[in-house]
């Protein structure tokens, strides 16, 4: 009762407040939060905008300590978040800065269906700084849906079905033996009947649990497409800036997954800006290609690569593309070159 009468006081206390509740949600744990807390944290939320930050940049340990039901419940909050107004852009940049963080604590379907387009909105948004924070999260998305989710059984349901059968039970027990109509043998019958009905429904369960463990093929593939399928959408964009933001993707991914799910993804696609009609496309693309990509011996002897970068090294509408992959030398010769044939012109 003191916490919530102070959450409600003066605006130091409710800053204060606001900006260690995740600390106290840690150590009163998930059953004390969710009973003790959970007006606080929605009142914060709907707090004026400096108590609303201390709350939203430990938004991520908060939700840490839900139970995973309430925790899906706060993805609205989170759409709520990646929706304000230019005026709070930096709730924004608060929400993309913790996806990395928010992403593992929820099961494939929901990072698919709910989390995904959550970051791919950030990843779009009108400020700069947003887009760029956005684009890290891609990579836990793909590691994450790149692996098989596990499999669903009916074990855990099974034995909360026993316990509350066997707890019906004893009830009913108690309830016979006080109201003096307990039948021993009547009540052996039936258990005995009970019994065998459990043992031959446990048998057909092992089955079932068997066959449902099994992982499914494609499962993956099929998690991780939605990813590829946003991923293709900012490769095909119609404005310069979204081949820019592509290939931040692509930096922020090269070295957070592993080789073949980036050759997989991104290499093919990404090697084709080679002949970008925008120059600082090309400019983009052959400074990742020399300060990332080409630091690793299997990419200098990759052949599609090598064919990349002659291309950008012959270049002829901009220098600072050529400098990325020629000595200062080369350049002055062909910048003397170029001289000539205006001159001659």
């Amino acid at each position: 009762d003191t916490y919530n009468i102070l959450c409600r006081k003066t605006f130091k206390s409710r800053k204060t407040l606001a900006c260690s509740i995740h600390e106290i949600a840690t150590i009163l744990g998930r059953e004390l939060t969710e009973k003790h807390l959970l007006s606080s944290i929605e009142f914060f939320l709907k707090d004026i905008d400096d108590i609303r930050q201390g709350i939203i940049k430990n938004l991520w340990k908060i939700l840490a300590v839900f139970d995973e039901k309430l925790r899906v419940e706060y993805i609205a909050i989170l759409w709520e978040l990646a929706s304000e107004a230019d005026v709070n852009w930096r709730f924004r940049l608060l929400l993309a800065q913790q996806l990395d963080e928010i992403l593992p604590l929820y099961e494939h379907r929901v990072i698919q269906e709910q989390i995904v387009p959550l970051i791919f909105q950030l990843c779009q948004d009108r400020m700069a700084d947003v887009r760029y924070a956005a684009v890290y999260p891609i990579a836990d998305a793909i590691n994450v849906l790149s692996t098989t989710p596990p499999p669903t059984t009916k074990k855990a349901a099974d034995k909360t079905a026993d316990a509350d059968a066997d707890a019906d039970g004893d009830t009913t027990m108690k309830q016979e033996q006080e109201n003096g109509e307990h039948d021993q043998e009547q009540e052996q019958e039936q258990a005995d009947a009970a019994n065998e009905g459990v043992t031959e429904q446990k048998e057909n369960d092992n089955d079932t649990d068997k066959e449902t463990a099994k992982p499914t093929d494609g499962d993956a593939d099929d998690y991780l497409q939605t990813v590829m399928h946003k991923i293709q959408t900012i490769y095909k964009g119609r404005t310069y800036s979204k081949r820019l933001l592509y290939i931040r993707i692509v930096d922020a991914c090269f070295t957070r997954i592993s080789a073949p799910l980036f050759e997989k993804i991104f290499l093919t696609d990404l090697l084709h800006y080679a002949t970008d009609k925008i120059s600082n496309v090309r400019f983009c693309l052959s400074r990742f290609l020399q300060q990332r990509l080409l630091q690793h011996a299997e990419y200098r002897s990759h052949e599609l690569v090598m064919k990349t970068v002659q291309i950008l090294k012959n270049d002829d509408e901009d220098v600072e593309v050529k400098r990325f992959f020629m000595s200062e030398d080369e350049v002055e010769v062909w910048l003397q070159m170029k001289r000539r044939e205006e001159m001659q012109r």
